[in-house]
């Protein structure tokens, strides 16, 4: 016996499971019916008949994200799981931020390029940024974890509480659906160093914010929580597209301290309009937000915007900015 399982975060579909079930079928596989491991996203489909026919039909399937894995059916059971750390296990490059808290930021960078480009072997690139950092404080480790490794809330803890939630994360799948009415909704999965929550977006808020949430994009995001006995949904509300903050020092920058009830769409607003604004006096903008525990999370913009007095008067009027801190570069 042999099981193909079927894995496309968020893009399964039954058309998928069913053409891959005909395929074997058709090269005279005996299958049996599908199993869903997790609906829409992953499903086996248990069979007899050659393992190598299988993996070759299959392997034809085209349909973009899909991965297929043919093998024994025997014991599954995984005993070791071995993961890339930096932007798998974690979404940011922790060599990146380290050498930015080193003032070292942009010459990484650039060593990092290389590499990718072949013209620095992996352990010579490694070497040298690594080089980089030599007497930097241990104590910049615990500063990068606390400031700039961004988690998911506590929200089965903070269910109860009756408000909206601040979230960061990384859309990791996205699977848009059509209600009996017409109108499109979606579902995402959200994910950050700390796990992954399921969101659902609904219509209005689809239609407003949908080009921000396509997989890849790092985003903060104000969902309502809503509880149905032990079950707890979240409900998109409004979102902002954020880039971890890294890499080289800016002119200037400009730290909005915000408080938990920060309104992310009036900010974007004002973000949007300092970034068209024609002004000599240019640099980067970081938010800080509060976690439950007392921690910040740091979170660069992805853009270049004005910084001047007018920029940080306009950013102190948004409800929520507890704080706007000028800072200039070295």
């Amino acid at each position: 016996m042999f099981v193909a399982t079927l894995i496309a975060a968020g893009k399964l579909t039954d058309e998928v499971v069913r053409e891959a079930i005909d395929r074997l079928d058709a090269t005279g596989h005996d299958v049996g019916a599908p199993h869903w491991l997790d609906v829409g996203d992953a499903a086996d489909i248990v069979f007899e008949g050659s393992l190598v026919s299988a993996r070759a039909e299959l392997a034809l399937m085209d349909h973009g994200s899909l991965d297929t894995i043919v093998q024994p059916q025997g014991d599954r059971t995984k005993k070791l799981i071995i993961a890339d750390m930096d932007s798998t296990m974690i979404t940011v490059e922790c060599i990146d931020e380290l050498a930015d808290e080193a003032g070292v930021g942009a010459r990484v960078a650039e060593i990092t390029k290389a590499a990718m480009n072949g013209e620095l072997d992996f352990e010579a690139a490694l070497r040298e940024r690594v080089g980089l950092l030599k007497g930097l404080p241990v104590a910049v480790i615990d500063r990068v974890i606390r400031d700039r490794i961004t988690l998911i809330m506590e929200i089965e803890d903070r269910a109860g509480e009756g408000r909206p939630l601040e979230m960061i994360g990384i859309v990791r799948a996205r699977n848009d659906k059509s209600g009996r009415n017409g109108s499109k909704f979606s579902f995402l999965t959200v994910s950050d160093p700390t796990g992954e929550r399921d969101v659902t977006v609904y219509s209005e808020a689809l239609n407003q914010y949908g080009d921000l949430l396509r997989p890849g994009k790092a985003v903060a995001m104000t969902v309502s929580v809503k509880q149905n006995g032990e079950e707890t949904r979240l409900i998109m509300e409004r979102a902002i597209e954020l880039e971890s903050a890294r890499l080289s020092k800016p002119s200037g920058q400009l730290v909005v301290r915000l408080s938990s009830g920060a309104n992310p769409s009036e900010l974007a607003g004002v973000v949007r309009r300092l970034e068209g604004l024609s002004d000599p006096d240019r640099g980067s903008i970081l938010l800080e937000m509060p976690l439950e525990d007392g921690r910040l999370v740091t979170v660069k913009l992805p853009q270049i915007y004005t910084i001047s007095l007018k920029a940080q008067r306009a950013l102190k009027e948004i409800p929520g900015v507890e704080r706007v801190i000028p800072r200039r570069a070295a």
